[in-house]
């Protein structure tokens, strides 16, 4: 098998794996569920306090984030008539430099 059909299927698996479409609505609607829970106006007032709330869904939104824009990069990568993919571009642009 070329480089060039390994690496397309390489790719679309991972597409699969990011654009699942299940999974980014979920992460998604993470804030509107956090902002439910957090309501006071329900009886017994909010189902959380504000550090535990935090503490569940403080993440989300930036994880949210990173994974549409490596799936929009993974995609343009894909879309492009070039022998050269440069896949983990896509993902080592979102690591957090600050890991020890």
């Amino acid at each position: 098998m070329s480089d060039l059909i390994h690496s397309l299927i390489i790719i679309k698996k991972i597409l699969l794996i990011v654009n699942s479409a299940c999974y980014i609505w979920n992460l998604s609607h993470g804030q509107v569920f956090k902002d439910e829970i957090e309501k006071s106006d329900q009886p017994g007032g909010p189902i959380l306090d504000p550090q535990e709330s935090k503490s569940i869904f403080g993440g989300l939104m930036p994880i949210y984030d990173v994974h549409v824009k490596i799936r929009d990069e993974l995609a343009g990568i894909v879309s492009a008539s070039s022998a050269h993919w440069p896949v983990g571009s896509a993902f080592l642009k979102h690591v957090c430099c600050t890991h020890s």
